[in-house]
């Protein structure tokens, strides 16, 4: 027991120490992008909203370039909550966040445009995410050209608009983007919604 009580001291000592070097920090931040995520996933909106302010408001250990990549690592944390604002289908909330990001000097990506996109289909309105499917096209943001149909068609689905829905997966077709269980399970949700699975088989 006296053992105890001289080493503790020396010991706790070492593991406070060791909690506060960068690599335990840096690693401590992840755990909280991480947490994020969930959050956004789930489209719990209220959570995740006060967990991205606290990580938004401090430059991590790392600083704001990911190491090794240099990548702005504020846009991921913008594009995550932008993630849980579509997972919710709140597209004035996406919209606000977006227009947050420009002020700030931070560049939207294809990923932050097709989050705003499937927040608006799943608003129902389709009108809005068209016109951010051509701002993608102005700012030549389509590299990634299909994740952005993906969204699209997610946001016809969400609308329960089977023609847009029907459109957008012609589309990935035209570009040779073999259709998967996602873009299948998307268009027949759409059909669904109006009660017209057959003409989702017909496609």
């Amino acid at each position: 027991m006296l053992l105890g009580k001289v080493l503790w001291p020396r010991f706790g000592a070492g593991l406070r120490s060791l909690a506060s070097v960068p690599g335990a920090e840096e690693a401590r931040w992840i755990a909280q992008v991480d947490q994020l995520n969930v959050m956004a996933t789930a489209g719990d909106v209220s959570s995740a909203s006060g967990l991205f302010r606290q990580l938004i408001r401090k430059e991590p250990p790392g600083g704001w370039r990911e190491p090794g990549r240099g990548r702005d690592r504020r846009r991921f944390l913008y594009n995550t909550m932008l993630k849980a604002l579509a997972s919710a289908g709140d597209y004035g909330g996406g919209e606000a966040l977006v227009e947050e990001m420009r002020s700030l000097y931070i560049e939207p990506s294809d990923r932050s445009y097709g989050k705003l996109i499937l927040a608006a289909g799943r608003a129902g309105r389709l009108d809005e995410a068209n016109r951010w499917l051509q701002q993608l096209a102005i700012r030549g943001l389509g590299a990634r050209e299909g994740i952005v149909l993906y969204e699209m068609l997610d946001a016809a689905s969400a609308a329960r608009d089977l023609e847009a829905g029907a459109l957008w997966f012609t589309r990935l077709r035209v570009l040779s983007l073999q259709p998967d269980r996602r873009a299948f399970n998307a268009l027949i949700s759409a059909a669904a919604g109006l009660g017209d699975l057959r003409r989702a088989e017909e496609r």
